[in-house]
């Protein structure tokens, strides 16, 4: 059994280690945590892709501020 709960302890070490690696490529660390605490990421869309979502589901683009 303990063997068991040290594969578990590394694998949760490695999931840890790989998600921190992940956040910290591309744009960086704040680019992709801010989604998620702000729950909206701004993403660049079509003309056509807006339209289809002004009218069909709003509620997924973030409210326009004045």
């Amino acid at each position: 059994m303990a063997n068991v709960h040290l594969l578990a302890a590394y694998v949760v070490a490695a999931f840890v280690v790989a998600h921190v690696y992940l956040l910290t490529i591309g744009r960086g660390f704040r680019h992709h945590v801010k989604p998620m605490v702000t729950g909206y990421e701004e993403v660049d869309l079509t003309p056509e892709q807006e339209a289809y979502l002004e009218a069909n589901e709003p509620e997924r683009l973030k409210p326009r501020n004045a």
